[in-house]
């Protein structure tokens, strides 16, 4: 049964150009979509952080008691954290982003997005410096 409704499908595709066409364009666009969502759920998911080791990065938060929601570290007690924590081969602190504009002369000022972020945290992250020299700890 199934070998004679693949000989009529093909039947009517090979007789029926616009069917053709529009099988043609319904396969490429699934095939598309499947490949950009692929790619999407790849980059976000599959792959992990784009550092040495992602396995051995944590992320530190509070919490209130009262009510439960979490929240960022306050500087004063990261500053803590840093000076207690024995079993961490280092902290570093950042900001969510942030926006700043830059120009030059002549030039439109152009927005670009940055967080704040301790001395450290390329050097902790494993990352280079992409352009310039690495933050001083003063």
């Amino acid at each position: 049964m199934l070998w004679q409704d693949l000989r009529h499908a093909l039947r009517r595709l090979v007789q029926d150009r616009s069917l053709s066409v529009m099988a043609a364009a319904a396969l490429g666009l699934g095939i598309g979509a499947n490949a950009t969502v692929f790619a999407i759920v790849h980059a976000a998911f599959i792959r992990g952080l784009p550092f040495d080791e992602p396995g051995r990065i944590i992320s530190v938060s509070s919490r209130d008691g009262d009510s439960g929601q979490t929240g960022g570290v306050s500087l004063r007690d990261f500053d803590d954290y840093r000076a207690a924590a024995a079993s961490f081969s280092g902290l570093a602190a950042f900001t969510a982003g942030g926006t700043a504009n830059l120009s030059d002369a002549g030039r439109p000022p152009e927005r670009v997005n940055g967080s704040l972020v301790t001395p450290n945290t390329f050097r902790l992250l494993g990352q280079p410096v992409l352009l310039g020299r690495d933050f001083r700890p003063e």
